[in-house]
């Protein structure tokens, strides 16, 4: 049997830039600088990209903002809470925080709320989220969280966020309920 000297079939790979990016081996340039003037194409891909990555940038930060909050930095912002009730709030936070990305914006918290049983409406809701959304970045952040749970101990939330208020109390108290079962308890109710 005759052998037949063949070459393996190498497909090139996909490549979406220049190929002036990269040496005669393809391995890429790291000092290239862009010489020439950008299209109107590369403007308008550049002003897109530049909104998604700000935007990715801050929900980074968010995230990153509610890894950082530890039992101890908590418990210094606010001395009357207990260890497990810091706990508590972060798995609260996380309750309402569905895509957990470090914001509860205002669908996630219709969302909840339409889970948790609450009829109010959407503008009774909008004031409530708009009222904790200190700094209007349409989505409130764990230590506005923080905050409004703390108002809310304290008795000094608004009469528009006392329904939100209720509702988080109760929530709260399932949770911590939950954290008190064991495994074997939790799987049993359906937790897992």
């Amino acid at each position: 049997m005759g052998g037949k000297f063949t070459f393996p079939l190498v497909q090139q790979p996909a490549v979406y830039e220049p190929h002036s990016y990269f040496t005669s081996t393809g391995t890429r340039i790291r000092s290239f600088e862009r010489t020439e003037n950008p299209n109107p194409y590369e403007e308008i891909f550049s002003e897109f990209c530049q909104a998604m990555i700000a935007e990715r940038r801050k929900l980074t930060a968010a995230k990153q903002i509610f890894q950082d909050a530890d039992i101890a930095t908590i418990a210094e912002k606010y001395p009357n809470w207990d260890a497990s009730f810091a706990l508590d709030m972060k798995a609260q936070f996380q309750t309402f925080d569905v895509n957990q990305d470090g914001f509860i914006d205002f669908r996630e918290l219709c969302l909840k709320l339409d889970e948790f049983g609450d009829h109010t409406s959407e503008d009774t809701r909008r004031l409530w989220f708009d009222e904790a959304d200190e700094d209007q970045s349409q989505g409130i952040e764990f230590w506005e969280f923080l905050k409004l749970i703390d108002n809310i101990q304290k008795g000094t939330e608004s009469a528009a966020a006392r329904g939100l208020a209720d509702l988080i109390e109760h929530t709260n108290q399932g949770i911590h309920s939950m954290r008190q079962l064991n495994v074997l308890q939790q799987m049993k109710q359906g937790l897992f």
